[in-house]
């Protein structure tokens, strides 16, 4: 894809499977989870947290996705919408209101109760965007993503590993969790039957958004998560021809092989640029394997490499972060 997007969507969301100790790295603990996401939301949209003082950070202090994916839109000058897929907690700025509740706890029960309300969400946002061959971007801020993805993935009969916000990832507690559910709900045939079961809102969103497309080029900003949408997309026989995932290269070292079974390779893209140029601790160790990807900064990043040396993509992101010091 020569021509940006004309819009960066990104679906913000929760998931009570976040709340698990251990399984995610998105907030300091288990419970600001819940408040990534709308933080991550204001960092996009206001370029300032609101409802904290301080940006989200993991339990190894690293910061939030956002603040690179802030930096690199700004070299684009691609503009973000939020679409709630189900906050906890909602950002002090706007976004589209959707009334979805954060996902459920898919182990005790059915995962998503308003699963035709996401779903028709998606139809409505394609149908209203993707209009005159416009060109969107969609990114994700859901803490717990990668476990609902695999989750969904191995409601499908596949036995395939998801990467994680963590440097090492926490396979073993995944697996229990994941085993539970299908212990519950059992293998799936249907992959919206899967998702409705074990996923999250973000994904029918997405998946909505793209069953209405036509000629429009959609691309799926994030890691595993959007590899999943991808191949589930490309299952459902939904049009993907216009329909690429673009990551981080950190995604690709640690799950390679996972990206390139659930996307066409032609359809996949990652950032090159090397973050240990930067002046700070907390960006230079994104090259190390923490965090890896969130709130688009994959996608955020090809786009800055398209318009920009890599001296001036880390000069913003130093900024950005400084900023926010």
């Amino acid at each position: 894809m020569n021509r940006k997007p004309d819009i960066n969507l990104m679906i913000a969301g929760n998931t009570q499977i976040s709340l698990i100790p251990g399984i995610t790295s998105a907030g300091k603990t288990p419970d600001l989870t819940f408040l990534t996401p709308a933080l991550d939301s204001e960092i996009l949209v206001e370029g300032e947290c609101k409802s904290l003082d301080v940006p989200p950070m993991t339990p190894d202090g690293l910061p939030t996705p956002s603040l690179i994916a802030r930096a690199c839109l700004g070299i684009s000058g691609l503009e973000t919408l939020v679409v709630d897929g189900g906050m906890g907690i909602k950002p002090k700025c706007a976004y589209l209101h959707t009334d979805l509740n954060p996902a459920r706890d898919g182990r005790k029960e059915m995962a998503l109760p308003q699963a035709s309300l996401a779903v028709s969400t998606g139809r409505y946002i394609g149908k209203t965007l993707l209009k005159n061959g416009r060109s969107i971007m969609i990114s994700e801020s859901i803490p717990g993503g990668t476990t609902t993805a695999q989750s969904v993935l191995s409601l499908l009969g596949l036995d395939i590993k998801t990467s994680s916000s963590f440097r090492i990832n926490p396979t073993n507690l995944k697996s229990d969790v994941i085993e539970e559910m299908i212990q519950r709900h059992g293998i799936q045939n249907d992959p919206l039957k899967s998702i409705s079961r074990v996923g999250d809102y973000t994904q029918e969103i997405a998946l909505g958004i793209i069953s209405e497309n036509e000629d429009s080029r959609i691309v799926l900003s994030g890691g595993t998560q959007m590899a999943t949408i991808y191949y589930i997309a490309s299952s459902m026989k939904l049009p993907v021809d216009n329909l690429e995932v673009w990551t981080t290269k950190q995604v690709m070292k640690d799950s390679r092989k996972t990206m390139e079974y659930l996307v066409d390779p032609d359809h996949l893209r990652f950032s090159r640029t090397d973050l240990t140029k930067s002046r700070f601790d907390g960006i230079r160790r994104f090259e190390d394997g923490y965090v890896k990807e969130g709130a688009g900064m994959g996608g955020s990043m090809v786009l800055a490499e398209m318009e920009a040396s890599t001296e001036r993509i880390i000069k913003s992101i130093d900024d950005v972060y400084e900023s926010f010091m």
